[in-house]
């Protein structure tokens, strides 16, 4: 029987046997206590990494956004400013405002996630005015979820930093949702601390393309963590004995990320793959096409609901799941359990569906 093969997402990931033997060696304590020395190691390492003086390890990228939100966003009039389509915007349930009671103003992200600089800058620069809200932070994204895994250029970063060190009247911070950081880091072939330097603040994921069960760390200044472990147990974030999840984190950065880019490179050749085959195809007619691939997602856009689906079941029937999109795309998420062999099945399979109900 073959094995089936999940290309939904990169949270999908079975941890492997080396992991869980990794994971079940891990010393533990409490972590509301901060006794757990896994968690501890965690932390540091990753903060390191990043650059950062400090770490909170978080059950999920959303909680970390969230606390940052919080700090950031620290009275009823604040504002933080993010993309339309970032997933703070879009994938968080309206945290930012339900939760931690901030108001966002969304800008435009253009077609790799950049965000719309004149409009940042016009945010951050606002005059004082009764009846504004007050910009306390601009929230980020690298690589970019709603587009497709692209990667903003590092100077895009370090221009918004510079626009919000020009505002006199309070300080503005610049925050990360780098839940795929990684990538990015990759993709640019910089060190995350590199990717990382323009933000004050950064969210990474652990159980994204490093293939952990859970987690996040939110990193940053050691006065910003402190307060974070406080929003933390006000959210019921507070972990007890979770040095066994955070000892997955450190299995992963010493044997997934270095192989990252792997997943990058296979699902390249899966986009020239299927790009060849849907030009040769006579009948076509524009009906597909494919976003460009930076990272480890790729989105097909096509221009039939009914056929994009069929073309979902069709991989779903034949071991290979892929996830349907809104607007009539198909998003494909290569990640650390896809070996050469399954990414060459699953290429085969996609551009079989694609032929089969896309060509006229």
């Amino acid at each position: 029987m073959q094995r089936l093969i999940d290309l939904r997402s990169d949270t999908v990931t079975q941890p492997t046997e080396e992991m869980r033997d990794f994971m079940r060696s891990a010393i533990v304590g409490d972590d509301v206590y901060e006794e757990d020395p896994t968690v501890r190691e965690l932390e540091m390492t990753v903060a390191t990494l990043l650059g950062k003086e400090s770490g909170v390890f978080v059950p999920s990228g959303t909680m970390g956004n969230l606390i940052a939100a919080m700090i950031h966003g620290r009275d009823k009039r604040s504002e933080i400013i993010c993309g339309s389509d970032s997933h703070v915007a879009r994938d968080e349930v309206g945290g930012m405002s339900a939760v931690a009671g901030v108001h966002t103003f969304q800008v435009p992200n253009l077609e790799e996630g950049r965000l719309d600089i004149d409009k940042v800058r016009e945010a951050v620069l606002a005059d004082a005015d009764i009846h504004y809200s007050v910009p306390r932070a601009v929230f980020v994204e690298t690589s970019h979820g709603n587009r497709g895994g692209r990667v903003p250029p590092l100077a895009h970063f370090e221009e918004i930093a510079a626009i919000c060190r020009q505002r006199i009247s309070n300080h503005v911070a610049l925050h990360c949702d780098g839940a795929r950081i990684w990538n990015a880091a990759a993709a640019l072939k910089l060190s995350p601390a590199d990717v990382a330097r323009p933000f004050d603040t950064v969210t990474c994921c652990m159980s994204k393309g490093l293939g952990c069960p859970m987690g996040s760390v939110l990193c940053g200044p050691l006065s910003f963590v402190t307060e974070a472990r406080w929003a933390r147990k006000m959210l019921g974030g507070g972990m007890r004995q979770v040095g066994f999840m955070a000892a997955a984190g450190l299995y992963a950065l010493k044997h997934n990320l270095p192989r990252i880019p792997d997943d990058h490179r296979r699902l390249s050749s899966m986009h020239t793959t299927l790009t060849a085959a849907t030009a040769a195809k006579e009948g076509m007619n524009g009906a597909v096409t494919l976003s460009p691939v930076e990272t480890n997602i790729m989105f097909v856009h096509t221009n039939n609901a009914a056929n994009r689906d069929s073309v979902v079941t069709h991989c779903a029937k034949n071991g290979v799941l892929v996830g349907s999109w809104p607007g009539n795309a198909i998003r494909v998420v290569m990640n650390c359990n896809v070996d050469e062999e399954a990414a060459k099945r699953s290429t085969d399979v996609l551009t079989e569906g694609l032929l089969k109900y896309f060509s006229s």
